[in-house]
């Protein structure tokens, strides 16, 4: 439990003291006790009577009709009181929070056994959920691999081929069988329980055999046939890519050869690179291929390189983030994603045919994500708390000021106001904790990086830590293992928000 009198400032009010008390209890739950001053509470009710009086009273003028009136027409004392209190809790307990520094993730639940008092403070509880402060199993800086950033020769090989291969042709061949890797021309009739399949019956088909295009079993029965020959087999897929096939059924195809090619791929000289490709030659060709990944690597290792420090500072945290926490990702997700198709006038449904994924598939992915982004910012959290980072309330403006607001002053105090400034200092204090992550961490080539050493403990974390370290280090092999997945966004650290509200100025967000 901890306790504190702090001024606070309320737009258009004078500094006022607050007595705050925060109890943190069980569940990620934290009871937050409020005293209002007595003259805050006088000012409360004068502004219930002051907005009870707008309306016309028989007899006097909007505004002037007396307290005792006011109270005969609106059925007593207590409304007044009672609307005073509820005044005053919307507007003290937001400052409570930003004085607290306390983020809650969801709306508070109020005790209020009372209303205000003339001339008395008033006390108020609301309780709230907060995230957790969870630890890392060790702060030591994290190991990672990257590729080089050194351009290599086989590099510059890999790229040079795709050119030759973009200028591929065919020589016919006769006179033999189909080998490996010849490309064949097919004409296909496929059934499943004699009904033909669409997707597989067709004339004039290329397919290049080894290509792994079709099952091992399709291709087996292609080597060896001759031009012009017909051949009837049966086949299967691991996995049916056209979703009409039971566990175990075989599709039948009678396929004849109606073309056995060959691959000619140009020679690599400088007559063809200067005709074809408009270079001086090949060692030109070359240079400016190096030249071009040395760039691609100048913009991709920065970002790869944050993504999989987080990933390796996600794999230490000792814990998970709570369900609350994931769900508010989660809809920041959604919230974001429809807002990026209203702007490209896209619909769900044509970005999941684009896509090739169902619902359900998106779904996962997006609570996938949530969990990563959530279990990120407690981790970047954990290592801000460790290396004692702390924000000023000078970096607090000043965010307001890079914000693009036209009156970030205005802006600045609205969010006051509304008790939201502690979003922006933690994610003033992730975005340092992350560049600390990137700027101390040991950087290996690829296949390079040593044996992990045994995680230390700290003081704050040794009780808990011992039974969870092994598990998490497990864990952090399958999840490095899954981060090849396309549609999965890297955890980032969690930005200040003031960006996001410079179109409502004037409209404090709930």
């Amino acid at each position: 439990m901890r306790s504190q009198t702090c001024s606070v400032y309320v737009s258009r009010r004078k500094l006022a003291t607050l007595d705050t008390e925060v109890n943190k209890l069980e569940d990620n739950k934290a009871e937050v006790k409020v005293t209002i001053p007595a003259e805050e509470v006088t000012k409360s009710i004068a502004a219930a009577y002051k907005k009870a009086g707008k309306v016309r009273i028989p007899g006097f003028r909007p505004g002037k009709a007396p307290r005792r009136i006011l109270e005969n027409h609106y059925g007593g004392k207590e409304y007044f009181l009672a609307e005073a209190t509820e005044e005053a809790v919307n507007t003290w307990f937001p400052l409570a929070l930003d004085a607290e520094n306390l983020i809650p993730l969801k709306k508070a639940e109020f005790s209020l056994d009372e209303t205000v008092q003339e001339g008395e403070p008033y006390t108020f509880t609301g309780t709230i959920i907060v995230k957790p402060e969870l630890e890392l199993s060790s702060y030591e800086p994290v190991q990672v691999e990257l590729p080089s950033d050194k351009v290599t020769e086989e590099e510059i090989d890999r790229q040079v081929e795709s050119l030759r291969e973009y200028y591929v042709t065919y020589d016919e061949v006769e006179g033999r069988v189909v080998k490996d890797g010849d490309t064949v021309v097919l004409d296909l009739e496929t059934t499943l329980n004699g009904e033909p399949i669409e997707g597989l019956t067709s004339s004039g088909q290329q397919y290049e055999v080894g290509s792994k295009t079709m099952p091992d079993e399709f291709d087996k029965n292609i080597l060896g046939m001759e031009l012009g020959q017909e051949k009837e087999f049966d086949f299967g897929f691991d996995e049916d890519p056209l979703e009409v096939m039971g566990e175990g059924d075989k599709m039948h195809v009678k396929a004849t050869v109606t073309s056995i090619r060959t691959k000619a791929l140009p020679e690599l000289t400088d007559a063809w690179v200067k005709a074809t490709l408009d270079y001086e030659g090949v060692e030109d060709l070359r240079e400016k291929i190096s030249d071009s990944i040395q760039v691609q690597k100048s913009q991709q290792l920065p970002e790869l390189k944050e993504v999989v420090c987080q990933h390796e500072l996600v794999s230490r945290l000792v814990g998970e983030p709570p369900l609350e926490m994931v769900r508010i990702a989660e809809q920041g997700i959604y919230r974001d994603f429809f807002n990026m198709l209203q702007k490209r006038n896209m619909t769900f449904d044509q970005y999941l045919v684009n896509s090739d994924i169902t619902p359900e598939e998106f779904q996962k992915d997006t609570q996938a994500q949530a969990f990563e982004s959530s279990a990120a910012s407690l981790a970047l959290d954990a290592l801000a708390r460790n290396l004692g980072f702390t924000v000023s309330e000078e970096e607090v403006i000043a965010e307001f000021e890079r914000s693009g607001a036209t009156d970030p002053t205005k802006l600045y105090a609205e969010w006051k106001e509304g008790g939201r400034l502690p979003e922006i200092r933690e994610g003033l204090l992730r975005v340092k904790a992350a560049q600390h992550l990137n700027d101390t961490a040991e950087v290996f080539d690829i296949g390079e990086k040593p044996e992990p050493k045994k995680a230390k403990k700290t003081k704050a974390k040794a009780k808990a830590a011992d039974a969870e370290v092994e598990s998490v280090d497990a864990k952090a092999g399958d999840d490095k293992a899954e981060t090849k997945k396309p549609a999965a966004k890297k955890p980032r650290a969690k930005k200040a928000k003031v960006e996001d509200v410079t179109e409502a100025e004037t409209k404090t967000e709930e």
